[in-house]
């Protein structure tokens, strides 16, 4: 029988229905994050949007991941501490009790994979939650069980595997750092306010940033000349934003790099865009960057999850 595998995060729910060979049958992708949803409705949404699966395989499972296991989510599910296996993830799946009300709408078997954390009890300490089901899926794509994972995005995560055991991970506030200084910073009023020519990366500006992202100071000192560039003609308006992201995506290099100084390549699991401005970061930090499809680095994690439950 098939399986689903969700992803669910705060912004956006992915589902794919999957073959018990490990195949894409089918998608399904909407921006309907958990923060849009009460306790209550996530049944009711999952039955919604994946009712032609259901419909089709009586008793289909259903395997889920992502904030949708965090205490904002469905059900909170606890942390497994590094090193972890895929295998681990796949004995520790936690099963939702359904409500009365909720078995109305959705009575297939339903369990989500726990997330994932390292460090000590202390600032030290880091989480994942759906990350873990990319990175295992990335080195299977690829044939490895050992190597370092960039997972560019919101809070993007480099992560570090050695002979399939998630060993630690480090966490980057790259994505919500940009927006907020984007949206919520002097920086809002010194860039230009047409979302569709701001948000045109331009390449040789964004490389710009991430060179200077180099320079000393650190990041509290470099991010003003993203300001000061424009009020002294260095920088044209419609560039900051190319430019504001090349220096923080440069950042991330700089911290990375310290943190994992034994490798000069690295998987990268993103969206197109993403990648593509990450490849061209790595290439200034004399680093390589092997370029995956997340769909199918997400399909290949949950099944090396599902096997040994479902198929």
């Amino acid at each position: 029988m098939p399986f689903i595998s969700v992803d669910w995060g705060s912004s956006c729910f992915r589902a794919f229905l999957i073959s018990d060979e490990g195949e894409k049958l089918d998608e399904i992708k909407t921006s309907q994050g958990i923060f849009q949803f009460a306790k209550n409705d996530f049944a009711g949404y999952l039955a919604e949007v994946c009712q032609l699966w259901l419909g089709r395989y009586p008793g289909l499972p259903v395997l889920m991941s992502g904030m949708v296991g965090s205490r904002n989510g469905w059900q909170e599910t606890p942390y497994l501490s590094c090193p972890v296996t895929a295998g681990q993830l796949s004995d520790r799946l936690i099963s939702i009790e359904l409500a009365d009300s909720e078995k109305i709408a959705l009575t297939h078997q339903l369990n989500i994979i726990p997330g994932v954390c390292c460090g000590e009890t202390d600032f030290s300490s880091d989480v994942m939650r759906g990350e873990e089901i990319q990175i295992f899926g990335a080195l299977k794509l690829l044939n490895k069980l050992t190597g370092l994972v960039c997972l560019p995005g919101t809070h993007s995560k480099w992560a570090e595997v050695n002979r399939g055991s998630l060993t630690g991970f480090s966490t980057f506030f790259t994505g919500e750092l940009y927006a907020t200084l984007r949206q919520h910073s002097s920086l809002t009023r010194t860039a230009l306010e047409d979302e569709a020519t701001t948000e045109k990366m331009n390449d040789s500006v964004f490389l710009r940033g991430v060179a200077f992202s180099q320079e000393k100071g650190g990041l509290l000192h470099q991010v003003f000349k993203a300001r000061s560039g424009v009020l002294l003609n260095a920088l044209d308006e419609k560039d900051v934003n190319s430019f504001l992201s090349g220096m923080i995506i440069g950042n991330e290099f700089h911290g990375a790099k310290q943190l994992y100084p034994e490798y000069s390549e690295f998987i990268l699991v993103g969206s197109p865009e993403l990648q593509q401005l990450y490849s061209k970061a790595s290439e200034v930090y004399g680093m390589k960057a092997v370029q995956t499809d997340p769909d199918e680095v997400f399909i290949q994690g949950s099944f090396e999850i599902a096997k040994t439950n479902f198929i």
